[in-house]
């Protein structure tokens, strides 16, 4: 096995691993991925965990040395992870203390968001077929109305004297 292959069974072992500190189980097969930046990953996994209610609403989350085994990553991307639920509100605290879970995130945020997303398009689609439909229409009528006017000009033309 290559090198990188070690390294990613490592960090696959890392990240797989229980977290007994806080009295719960996690990381039923969470595996960093390429699509998003580390960070990024780490704060979705930490919503979702608070979501859930295994981090608990004034309950202490891990600290930063255990975030860093857990996931497998620096120091440097679960600060900015934890930093970013600070700002969104979702944890409190101060550099050398405990960081809290202040408040669980909106349930249902995004099946809402889809839902919504899901609607818009259906109306857009309604409007576009209306639109298609009223389009059509004004084309047929055209159509018809250039047909008049063609079989019109043809009779104004067998009206008129024929020159020799």
């Amino acid at each position: 096995m290559s090198h990188q292959g070690v390294q990613l069974v490592a960090a696959a072992a890392l990240c797989c691993t229980m977290s007994t500190a806080y009295g719960h189980v996690h990381m039923e097969g969470f595996t960093l991925g390429a699509g998003q930046p580390k960070y990024k990953q780490v704060k979705s996994d930490l919503i979702e965990r608070i979501a859930k209610g295994d981090l608990r609403v004034g309950e202490p989350i891990p600290s930063t040395p255990a975030l860093q085994k857990e996931y497998g990553v620096s120091f440097t991307v679960v600060r900015r992870a934890v930093q970013e639920l600070k700002t969104d509100g979702l944890l409190k605290g101060e550099a050398g203390r405990a960081v809290f879970v202040r408040n669980r995130p909106p349930t249902g945020t995004l099946q809402d968001s889809a839902t919504r997303v899901s609607a818009g398009l259906d109306s857009l689609q309604a409007k576009l077929d209306d639109m298609r439909a009223a389009s059509q229409d004004a084309m047929d009528s055209m159509a018809e109305e250039l047909a008049n006017l063609r079989r019109q000009i043809a009779e104004l033309k067998e009206r008129l004297p024929r020159e020799k």
